[in-house]
């Protein structure tokens, strides 16, 4: 067996147990940027220098000045499938002496695109002087931290505007079909809706006051898509043009969609959230998840948080 049989085995035995978004990711993986490298490689031959090498290719194979390649955060995922390729050989007692535990790669900390508050506002104000349905899906996730897909597949039967309460139980996402397939409009994608990335994804969301008024205006039957009105829903990639439309008319400029989730969760740090309930309304897996990628305050809070030991300083 070479290493395009052991991907092939891998992708059929994983085929019925994982999302249909998870298998086609895992499968372009494989086909995009692990067999160019190692297709023909028997299993025998795989070596740790070998797999350093594709690490290696695939941080420096982009553009055509040679001049960068695939992220870390891509090549990290690489690699963490790669791993899990050779543990699923391994395990079926394949000839792969490799070990790729310590195959990893450096990933610096990005900093992350928020709203400052004088944005946040003049988005609001925008929002609110030009409203419409996309506009008020804009709103409800600057307020929510809503994720885009997550919005896109929302009904209002999921919306209880009478408790208060927003239910998150799937996602909505375009993605190319599980095998070689186009349909009859020639598409090689489709619409597809699945329960959220995690357990914890599924969660409840309380409805912020001020836009209980305005989501009412909008509410129309049980099976109707929030962002639609109809029963067939408005897509991730329509609701992100529409939204870049946004910043164009508000001079807002390197924002995306999911810009307005980073916005939510710092604006609930700075003004002291509670980190265990701010997590399960981002829907995060872990606790760990919200502190390190949301408290890290700005320079200004951190400021006023120092002046809470002025009194104490003083007494001493």
């Amino acid at each position: 067996m070479n290493f395009e049989e052991l991907c092939a085995s891998y992708l059929e035995d994983i085929y019925v147990n994982v999302k249909e978004s998870t298998y086609v990711r895992y499968r372009d993986m494989i086909h995009n940027h692990i067999l160019p490298y190692l297709k023909t490689c028997s299993l025998e031959d795989v070596n740790l220098y070998m797999l350093e090498e594709l690490k290696r290719q695939l941080l420096k194979r982009g553009r055509k000045d040679g001049k960068g390649g695939l992220s870390p955060k891509s090549v990290s995922d690489i690699l963490s499938l790669l791993k899990n390729i050779i543990y699923y050989g391994q395990n079926h007692d394949l000839n792969i002496a490799c070990r790729p535990e310590c195959l990893k790669v450096r990933r610096e900390g990005r900093e992350m695109r928020v709203l400052s508050p004088e944005e946040q506002k003049q988005l609001c104000l925008h929002l609110t002087k030009h409203m419409n349905r996309t506009n008020m899906g804009i709103l409800l996730a600057l307020h929510t931290g809503l994720r885009i897909g997550e919005l896109c597949g929302l009904t209002w039967e999921n919306v209880n505007l009478e408790s208060g309460w927003i239910k998150i139980a799937v996602t909505l996402q375009r993605i190319p079909w599980k095998s070689a397939h186009i349909d009859k409009n020639g598409q090689k994608t489709h619409l597809v809706i699945t329960q959220p990335k995690s357990s914890s994804s599924c969660r409840w969301i309380p409805i912020p006051e001020p836009l209980s008024p305005l989501l009412i205006t909008f509410r129309t039957k049980p099976e109707d898509y929030l962002l639609s009105g109809l029963n067939t829903p408005v897509e991730p990639r329509t609701l992100q043009n529409r939204f870049m439309a946004v910043m164009r008319q508000t001079d807002i400029k390197g924002a995306t969609f999911h810009t307005l989730r980073h916005t939510f969760a710092t604006r609930c740090v700075e003004s002291g959230f509670e980190i265990k309930s701010l997590s399960e309304i981002l829907g995060h897996a872990s606790v760990n998840i919200t502190l390190n990628r949301y408290v890290h305050s700005s320079l200004e809070l951190k400021k006023k948080n120092m002046k809470k030991m002025d009194a104490y300083l003083r007494s001493l």
